[in-house]
């Protein structure tokens, strides 16, 4: 039987709070795959927890994340989120094409463990934001990171066209422009 308010006496739910205190703003996916749990069983706990005010979540990034109350680094990660609009994983891609300037999907399956058709999407979606380059080496497609001057000015356009057609607001656009140019 639980204890009143909040008590942690439940074995998952006392695990459940260690790891949001350790790694704020995982994903419930996330949570599943760290603490292996079912995602009903993990669901019920985290609205629960939710009620007591023991955790709070947000939606960053289109993914409900969890945190525990008061927590700094909630900010930070939304900005990172929201700001780039990049997942782990396709952070993960930029950051092995940038470390390897001209490498090949096939390469960078390999590296990141990823298989060919996760990596041909994000390749994709890539290319189309500007964050890469392709370039044709005979029958191979080689990879590169955008400058990053070439796509601040990718990101500001694109700001300043959302601004225009009313899908940003002002505060937002300032803020976003102010957090380019600390970078």
């Amino acid at each position: 039987m639980e204890a009143s308010s909040g008590s942690l006496e439940h074995a998952t739910r006392s695990r459940l709070l260690d790891l949001i205190k350790r790694e704020p703003g995982l994903s419930m996916m996330e949570i599943v795959n760290s603490l292996g749990l079912a995602e009903g069983t993990l669901r019920y706990h985290l609205k629960y927890m939710e009620r007591k005010e023991m955790i709070q979540s947000e939606r960053i990034d289109g993914r409900k994340r969890y945190f525990s109350p008061g927590t700094k680094h909630k900010k930070k990660l939304r900005r990172e989120k929201l700001e780039i609009g990049l997942t782990e994983k396709q952070r993960r891609l930029l950051e092995l094409i940038g470390n390897n300037p001209g490498i090949d999907q096939k390469r960078l399956c390999i590296l990141s463990r990823f298989n060919r058709f996760v990596v041909s999407y994000h390749l994709d979606k890539f290319g189309k934001l500007g964050l890469v380059k392709k370039e044709r080496s005979g029958r191979n497609v080689l990879y590169f990171k955008t400058d990053e001057n070439e796509l601040r000015r990718r990101i500001i356009s694109a700001m300043v066209e959302d601004l225009s057609k009313g899908k940003m607001d002002e505060d937002r656009f300032l803020r976003l422009m102010e957090d380019l140019e600390k970078k």
